[in-house]
């Protein structure tokens, strides 16, 4: 009887071991079903969001295009994905170009400024900060953007024009090719002043023409010619080529800074 007791405590024993394992193998049965799920919901949330990543990416192309092709977007005597070019200005070596486009949103003025980047008075610039102001026909929001583009502090200046003239709908840039020593404060100058001029010539500063600012410099025509500090004026056109010349001091700053800043 006693070794019968204990021939039934092993049975007994090796049933619930293989239950256990029974139950073991179930669950992790059940957890490698549900993780598989997990994945599968997940790969086919990926997909679903990279197909709206594509979908939204071609319907911007798409949009940007229309826009173009209508001519939306762009100031008096301006057409929007047509770019407009400035004079040049020439100051010791390096000439600064204002380069204009009008645009209805912000995905078309990164349209343009890639158009700009691949004009040929711009691909070989030192620096061309830029700045967009768009502003949303339907719900009147301001949309703003702008670069430096290797000339820090250039950009926020730009943007500020656009501020202060209440431009809408329009990216302006500005080149700089250089080819001599630094200019010193007097190259932010050259940059607004050019911006500003072919704003106005492409009707883009809203300002009366009383309460527009003077271009940064100017002063002015001494006897003989350009006076020394003043900002040349301008007959408008891009194959215009204005000459800065500068003060002693400056001249003077540039001899002792031989590399363009």
């Amino acid at each position: 009887q006693a070794e019968s007791a204990v021939a039934v405590r092993r049975e007994l024993d090796s049933a619930r071991a293989a239950a256990a394992e029974a139950e073991a193998a179930a669950e992790a049965l059940a957890a490698a079903e549900a993780a598989a799920a997990v994945e599968a919901a997940a790969l086919e949330a990926a997909q679903a969001a990279e197909e709206e990543e594509v979908l939204a990416a071609v319907l911007r192309a798409r949009e940007i295009e229309m826009l173009q092709a209508e001519g939306r977007g762009g100031g008096p005597g301006q057409d929007a994905g047509s770019i407009e070019h400035g004079s040049e200005l020439h100051d010791s070596g390096s000439t600064f170009q204002a380069h204009l486009c009008g645009v209805a949103s912000a995905d078309a003025a990164l349209a343009a400024l890639s158009a700009v980047y691949r004009d040929s008075r711009v691909r070989h610039a030192a620096c061309v900060p830029w700045a967009y102001r768009v502003v949303e026909g339907g719900s009147g929001v301001v949309k703003r953007g702008c670069d430096d583009g290797g000339e820090a502090g250039a950009a926020s200046r730009l943007a500020e024009l656009l501020e202060t003239a209440g431009a809408a709908n329009v990216l302006v840039a500005v080149s700089r090719c250089v080819d001599g020593p630094m200019l010193g404060g007097r190259r932010f100058n050259h940059f607004l002043n050019c911006a500003r001029e072919l704003l106005e010539q492409c009707g883009y500063d809203r300002r009366p023409a009383l309460r527009r600012e003077p271009a940064r410099g100017a002063s002015g025509s001494s006897r003989g010619g350009q006076q020394p500090g003043a900002t040349p004026a301008s007959s408008g056109g891009q194959h215009d080529r204005r000459v800065y010349v500068p003060t002693r001091r400056q001249r003077q700053y540039s001899a002792t800074h031989k590399n363009h800043g």
